[in-house]
């Protein structure tokens, strides 16, 4: 009769574990994944997706065309080119992203209420504001201005290039790095 019971005990805690166990191991991957989440960092969110401004994506794609990657199949030789055809191109390519910075302030210019909007935008934007040398309050267009003297463009830039993981960015849409090369 004892081996009996310890057979019918063994039998019970054996059938009983099997159904514990994958239960178990369900809650335990559910607790894990609720501890990653709320050990990960919050991003902030890059794409402008979501704005209350739209005109946010139309300079998002006109920015993104602007800075597409254009792959040549020149040879080295042909790269290097008459300095005076690359100085052309260079204006050139100034006066087109003054002219970007110019139709993104006309045309977000109406939303002043929304100025923690598109975060990256703005920062994409005064980076290009730098570059050609435009200044905050003076239209001032030159050979570009300094990012070391724009200390406002300083910490945002930073908190993207050292916290935000560059995947992030990069799938965000807006060419950072380009108009940072």
């Amino acid at each position: 009769a004892a081996r009996a019971a310890d057979r019918r005990g063994a039998a019970s805690r054996g059938h009983g574990g099997e159904e514990e166990e994958p239960q178990l191991r369900v809650a335990t991957a559910q607790v894990r994944v609720a501890q990653a989440r709320a050990a990960s960092p919050a991003y902030p969110e890059l794409t402008c997706k979501d704005v209350v401004n739209k005109e946010w994506l139309e300079v998002k794609a006109l920015t993104a065309a602007e800075f597409s990657p254009r792959w040549s199949v020149m040879t080295p030789v042909e790269q290097i080119g008459d300095a005076g055809e690359q100085e052309q191109e260079e204006e050139g390519r100034q006066v087109r992203i003054h002219s970007l910075v110019d139709r993104a302030v006309q045309s977000l210019s109406s939303s002043h209420s929304h100025v923690d909007e598109c975060g990256m935008g703005r920062l994409c934007m005064s980076l290009l504001a730098i570059a050609i040398g435009t200044s905050a309050g003076d239209a001032v267009v030159g050979g570009g201005g300094s990012l070391l003297s724009a200390y406002a463009v300083h910490s945002p830039l930073l908190t993207i290039l050292l916290d935000v993981p560059w995947r992030l960015v990069l799938s965000s849409g807006w060419p950072l790095f380009a108009i940072l090369a």
